[in-house]
């Protein structure tokens, strides 16, 4: 081989091996799955007008009214994890079926316009006195801020139903588009 065909041979490799790591390191970044867990479900929660209309399709999608106070999401024991009334903006509450047999841990990760988000406020369900002010069970806030998207940890209380059912009371600040993704611990 001459002079140049090396260098040539040379960067191609080299080109090859930073696209090959480059590739492994988007791989590791893009799912927070820790060690021992698995992805058992996703979800998402979309602001749209107020009194949308539209079906919920046979996505797994939450609808909420944009620049709201008062919707909310009733998570309920249900074998399996699945939206069971996805339209929040006609009466006001959303149902989430989950499978409370395992072990899980639930990410949230903010899309749609910078500055557009949702805070939660979680009491149980004997406790809720509809005025989203008593937050027994916990709160958790995720908005899109500039930049890139980060994956947050959902606390694992507000989705704990052994004692009974949770509900949460959701503002949303302009038109969020949140997407929850559900894994489960292996034992």
């Amino acid at each position: 081989m001459n002079k140049t065909t090396k260098v040539l041979s040379m960067a191609v490799v080299m080109f090859a091996l930073v696209g090959m790591i480059g590739g492994i390191g988007s791989q590791v970044f893009a799912d927070p799955a820790p060690d021992g867990t698995k992805k058992v479900y996703q979800f998402n929660m979309i602001a749209k007008p107020n009194s949308f209309e539209g079906n919920c399709g046979n996505g797994d999608r939450i609808f909420i009214d944009t620049d709201d106070r008062s919707s909310r999401l009733q998570i309920t024991e249900n074998g399996e994890w699945d939206v069971l009334d996805c339209n929040a903006t006609s009466d006001r509450t959303a149902k989430l079926g989950i499978d409370g047999a395992g072990d899980y841990i639930l990410y949230a990760i903010a899309h749609g316009k910078p500055g557009t988000g949702i805070d939660v406020c979680a009491d149980y369900i004997s406790e809720y006195d509809g005025d989203g002010d008593l937050c027994e069970v916990g709160t958790f806030s995720i908005k899109r801020d500039g930049g890139k998207s980060q994956m947050n940890l959902v606390p694992s209380e507000l989705f704990d139903i052994s004692l009974e059912d949770v509900i949460w009371d959701i503002d949303s600040t302009g038109a969020p588009k949140i997407q929850f993704r559900v894994y489960q611990v292996l034992n």
